[in-house]
C-alpha cells in the first residue's frame, strides 16, 4: 500500500536495512521497514493528502525530518505497520546506493547485498547504535553472496571456488561469532 502510493506520486524509493538483507540472506523478521525516498520538501503537502486516509503522517515531522535529513516515519493504521523513510541525501555514497538498487529492473527497488553489508558495518559502527542485530543481518547476507561478493571483488578464480563451497551455507548457529572476526569454518580461499 505504501509503496504503491510512492508509484503514484512518482517518488523514487529503494527497501533497504533489514528488509534488504532479508532479501539477499536470511530472512527474519523486523519491527519496521526501512526505506530511502527522494522526496523534495515541497511535496510534502502532497505526500501527506496520498497517505492521510490509511497512515498516520505528521506533516511537521516530515518537513521538519526533510529540512534536517533525518528519518521520519509513517504507521499504517490498520496493520500498525511502521515505515521508517530516509530522505535521500547528498552524501556520494548514499547516492551510488540508491542508482546501484534502482539499476537491475526489479519490481521493488532493493539495496544490494555489497551495499547491506556496508550500511550495516556503518550502523553498527555509530555511537548509541550498536546493535547484535546488524552483526546478525551482515552474517546473513555473506553466506548467500559469498560468490557474487567474491567475484566482484577478488576475480572469477575465487568466484568459481566461493559458489562449490557456499552453495549450502552454514547456519549462524555453526559459525563461530565475535564482534570483530568472523570465522567460517573450512572456508579457506585457494591461493
Amino acid at each position: 500500500m505504501l509503496l504503491q502510493g510512492l508509484d503514484r506520486l512518482a517518488i523514487c524509493y529503494m527497501l533497504c536495512g533489514s528488509i534488504a538483507s532479508s532479501v539477499h540472506g536470511i530472512w527474519r523478521a523486523t519491527n519496521d521497514v526501512d526505506i530511502v525516498v527522494q522526496l523534495a520538501s515541497e511535496r510534502v503537502d502532497e505526500f501527506v493528502a496520498e497517505f492521510a486516509r490509511d497512515f498516520y503522517v505528521d506533516k511537521d515531522q516530515i518537513a521538519h525530518a526533510l529540512l534536517e535529513r533525518r528519518v521520519f516515519n509513517v504507521v499504517h493504521l490498520n496493520g500498525a505497520y511502521k515505515f521508517d523513510l530516509f530522505p535521500l541525501t547528498d552524501d556520494r555514497f548514499q547516492q551510488q546506493q540508491f542508482v546501484r538498487g534502482r539499476a537491475d529492473g526489479a519490481k521493488v527497488p532493493v539495496a544490494t547485498a555489497e551495499d547491506v553489508i556496508l550500511s550495516k558495518l556503518v550502523w553498527y559502527q555509530k555511537p548509541g547504535q550498536l546493535s547484535d542485530q546488524h552483526w546478525h543481518d551482515i552474517l546473513g547476507v555473506v553466506p548467500y553472496r559469498a560468490s557474487r561478493l567474491i567475484a566482484r571483488t577478488c576475480g572469477s578464480g575465487r568466484a568459481a571456488w566461493a559458489s562449490k563451497t557456499c552453495s549450502k551455507p552454514p547456519s549462524l548457529n555453526a559459525m563461530a561469532i565475535d564482534r570483530r572476526t568472523v570465522r567460517y569454518p573450512d572456508w579457506k580461499l585457494p591461493r
